[in-house]
């Protein structure tokens, strides 16, 4: 048995590990790459500008008060019993 208790593993799930490897390793010994995707990114953190910390009470009333809410984190918990 393998890891995960399997007893095979798939040729696309080795030659992803190989790659992660791979890019790692080139990063590490040349510069990193700038990607559109990557560019994206850092134009993302700019919706971090002006956040503030609110207590879960609040951030709920903020949802059904506001028309809109953009939440960074946010606790959600589930009965799973409920969904078998």
């Amino acid at each position: 048995m393998l890891h995960f208790d399997r007893c095979s593993v798939r040729a696309s799930d080795v030659g992803s590990q190989y790659y992660c490897e791979k890019k790692v390793k080139m990063e590490f010994f040349y510069e990193e790459v700038e990607t559109e995707t990557k560019n994206q990114g850092k134009e993302d953190q700019s919706l971090f500008e002006g956040a503030e910390a609110l207590a879960q009470e609040e951030l709920w009333k903020a949802f059904y008060r506001e028309k809109s809410v953009l939440a960074m984190e946010w606790l959600l918990l589930a009965n799973t019993m409920m969904l078998f």
